[in-house]
C-alpha cells in the first residue's frame, strides 16, 4: 500500500506528458498557434505544419496517448487488488479513476479510432465509453471520500464526455453539478526538462521560439492574408482588440520568428513558465456545456445569455479590469457561431479543438467557424501500430480526417 501515491503520481506523469505533446502539435494543426523552426527539438513537423496528420507522424503522439491510457488503466486493475475493500473509500482511488478518465478522453477527442492493448481498431466513442465508465466510479468514490475537488472534476469530466457521446440531458446534469470558479488541472514540473510545460518551453526565447500567435485566429494578421485566416465573427487580432485575458500573447514583439525570417513572432502567454499548468475540466466549461444546449433545443437567446454572462467575468488585458465585448446573434445560426468561437477561446491551447470541430462536422451543427478544410481533425492509426499489431491494418485507417 506504501507505493499507492508513487503509482498514482505516475498515471499523472504519463497523462501530462501524452497532453503536452498532442496540445502542442495539434494547436498547430487547429491554427491555435502558427508553428515554425526548432523542428528537431521542439517544433512542429512540415506535415504537421500544413494539417497533415498521417500515421508516420502520429507515431510519437499515438505511443504517449496510449501509455497514458494503459499507465492509469493497469494502475487501478493494480490497486483494487492491493486496496481491497478500501479501494472503495480511497481518494487516492478517485483520483487514479480520474486519470483513466482524462487520458481516454484525451485519446476519444484526438483520435480516429480506438485500439486497446493490441485488439482490433474500433470507433473512438470506445474511449469515451471507458472515460464515462472512469468518471462515473471516480465520482462515487469521491462522495463517499469527500473530496469536494476529486468530486466535481467526476462531473465535470464526464459531461464533457457525455457532449460527445450526444448525451445532453446528462451532460447538462452533470455540468450543473460543478460550481462556476471550479478549475482542475495537470500539473507539470521546472525540474526536468520532460516534465516542463511543452508549449511554454517550446516558446520561451531561450533558446527555442518555435511558435507564434501571429496569423491565427485568435492574434494579429502579419501576412495580409486575413479573409483566408480569420473567423468572420471577430475579424483579426482578436485579443488585441478586444483584451480577452484567455488567449494572451505579447502586442509588442521584437524578434522574428523560427526560421521563416519573415513574421514578427508573437508569444502566447497563457503559459507563463516551465511548471505552468494545463487546465482539464473548469466551471466556465460547464456553462459552455449549457449553453451549447440551450442551442440545441432551440433557446438560442438564452445560450447568448449564458455566453455573455461568462464574458462578463473575463479579465480585460485592455482595460485591467472584468468584462469583455459581449456577442450579439439575431438567429440561432449566429448563435451557434458565437458558442463554436466562445469554446475555442475558452480551451485554447488545452488539446480541445480538434474533438470540437470533428463532432460538429459529424452532427451536420449550422454555423461558420474557422477554415480547416484541407486540414486533418483527427490522428490516424500510427504507422508503428500498423507495423506490430496484426489485429490492425492500412484499411482501418480509410476514412476522412478532413475538416
Amino acid at each position: 500500500e506504501i507505493a499507492v501515491p508513487s503509482v498514482v503520481a505516475g498515471m499523472e506523469r504519463a497523462f501530462a506528458e501524452a497532453l503536452n505533446y498532442i496540445a502542442y502539435e495539434g494547436g498547430a494543426v487547429s491554427l491555435e498557434i502558427n508553428a515554425a523552426g526548432s523542428i528537431d527539438n521542439f517544433g512542429i513537423s512540415t506535415a504537421e505544419r500544413r494539417g497533415d496528420l498521417n500515421p508516420s507522424e502520429g507515431d510519437f503522439t499515438w505511443e504517449l496517448g496510449h501509455r497514458a491510457r494503459f499507465t492509469a488503466e493497469d494502475g487501478v486493475a493494480r490497486m483494487r487488488e492491493v486496496l481491497g475493500d478500501a479501494f472503495a473509500s480511497s481518494e487516492l482511488a478517485a483520483e487514479a479513476l480520474l486519470w483513466v478518465g482524462y487520458s481516454n478522453r484525451l485519446l476519444g477527442e484526438n483520435f480516429c479510432k480506438a485500439v486497446i492493448d493490441g485488439a482490433a481498431a474500433q470507433p473512438n466513442a470506445v474511449h469515451f465509453d471507458r472515460a464515462e465508465a472512469a468518471f462515473t466510479e471516480a465520482l462515487q468514490i469521491a462522495q463517499d471520500a469527500g473530496a469536494a475537488d476529486l468530486m466535481h472534476a467526476a462531473y465535470a469530466g464526464r459531461a464533457a464526455v457525455n457532449v460527445h457521446q450526444g448525451d445532453w440531458t446528462d451532460a447538462v446534469a452533470d455540468a450543473e453539478q460543478v460550481p462556476d470558479d471550479f478549475e482542475y488541472a495537470v500539473s507539470y514540473f521546472g525540474d526536468a526538462q520532460e516534465q516542463y510545460n511543452r508549449l511554454y518551453w517550446a516558446n520561451a526565447n531561450e533558446p527555442y521560439r518555435a511558435h507564434t500567435v501571429a496569423d491565427t485566429y485568435y492574434g494579429p494578421d502579419a501576412t495580409g492574408d486575413e479573409d483566408l485566416i480569420f473567423s468572420s465573427v471577430d475579424g483579426s487580432d482578436y485579443y488585441g482588440t478586444t483584451g480577452d485575458a484567455r488567449v494572451p500573447y505579447d502586442p509588442n514583439p521584437t524578434e522574428q520568428f523560427g526560421d521563416t525570417g519573415d513574421i514578427l513572432w508573437y508569444p502566447q502567454l497563457k503559459y507563463d513558465a516551465r511548471n505552468a499548468p494545463i487546465t482539464l475540466s473548469s466551471g466556465d466549461e460547464m456553462t459552455l456545456i449549457v449553453a451549447e444546449n440551450e442551442i440545441r433545443e432551440g433557446r438560442w437567446q438564452d445560450a447568448m445569455t449564458l455566453i455573455n454572462d461568462l464574458r462578463a467575468t473575463v479579465p480585460n488585458d485592455n482595460t485591467g479590469s472584468l468584462g469583455v465585448a459581449s456577442r450579439t446573434a439575431s438567429t440561432e445560426t449566429e448563435a451557434w457561431v458565437h458558442l463554436k468561437r466562445e469554446r475555442g477561446i475558452e480551451l485554447w491551447l488545452e488539446g480541445r479543438r480538434l474533438g470540437d470541430r470533428r463532432r460538429w462536422i459529424e452532427n451536420g451543427v449550422p454555423g461558420a467557424q474557422e477554415d480547416m478544410s484541407s486540414r486533418d481533425l483527427c490522428w490516424p492509426i500510427s504507422q508503428t501500430e500498423l507495423e506490430s499489431n496484426p489485429n490492425v491494418s492500412p484499411a482501418d485507417n480509410d476514412q476522412d480526417r478532413a475538416g
